[in-house]
C-alpha cells in the first residue's frame, strides 16, 4: 500500500500541469579513474536489490497503486556524456528536472559527464521524491559505495534491506 505522501505525490505526478517533477539529485565530482562499467553495474545491482527503485505507480478510478516489478526486469536509464565544464551547470539542472515516467518504474537515472580535457566525471543522480527522501537516498549511496569498493560485485543482501532499514527509522 502507498503512504499517504506517496499518495499526494501520485496526485501531483498524475495531475500536474506544470511539470514539477519532485526529483531529488546528487552531484559528485569523481577525480579518480572511474570504471564506468562497473559503476554501471553497480547502479544495476542497486535497483535490483531493492524494490522501491523498481516501482512503479498508477492510477485507476481516482486512486492510486504501486506495482513491483521483478529484479532484473528494469532497464536502467545511465548515460555517459562528454562535455566541457562551461555546460556542466545548465546540464545539471536540464536533467536534474526532467520527468521521471513513474508509470514504467523509472523512479531513478543516472548521468555522467566525462569532462573534456579532463580525468574529471560528474557523477549525477537523480531520484524521484516518491522513492526516498535526502536521508534513505544517502543509505542508497551506501550501499552502492559497498558494491563499487567490493571484490565481489554478487554481495549478497537480504531481499528488502533498505525497506527493513527506512522502516525501522520510521
Amino acid at each position: 500500500p502507498l503512504s499517504s505522501l506517496q499518495k499526494r505525490m501520485c496526485y501531483s505526478y498524475f495531475n500536474a500541469k506544470n511539470g514539477y517533477t519532485h526529483n531529488l539529485y546528487s552531484v559528485a565530482t569523481l577525480n579518480d579513474h572511474i570504471d564506468i562499467e562497473r559503476l554501471r553495474i553497480c547502479f544495476k545491482r542497486l535497483v535490483d536489490d531493492h524494490e522501491i527503485l523498481r516501482t512503479s505507480y498508477h492510477e485507476s478510478h481516482n486512486s492510486y497503486y504501486q506495482s513491483i516489478w521483478p529484479a532484473k526486469k528494469i532497464n536502467l536509464d545511465f548515460v555517459v556524456s562528454v562535455m566541457s565544464e562551461e555546460v556542466l551547470q545548465k546540464w545539471v539542472l536540464e536533467h536534474a528536472h526532467t520527468k521521471l515516467n513513474l508509470e514504467l518504474a523509472e523512479v531513478i537515472k543516472v548521468r555522467i559527464a566525462k569532462l573534456i580535457n579532463s580525468n574529471t566525471h560528474v557523477l549525477l543522480v537523480i531520484v524521484h521524491h516518491i522513492a526516498c527522501d535526502f536521508d534513505s537516498l544517502q543509505l542508497l549511496f551506501g550501499f552502492l559505495e559497498n558494491y563499487y569498493c567490493s571484490d565481489n560485485l554478487q554481495i549478497n543482501m537480504a531481499e528488502g534491506q533498505f525497506k527493513q532499514v527506512v522502516l525501522a527509522e520510521c
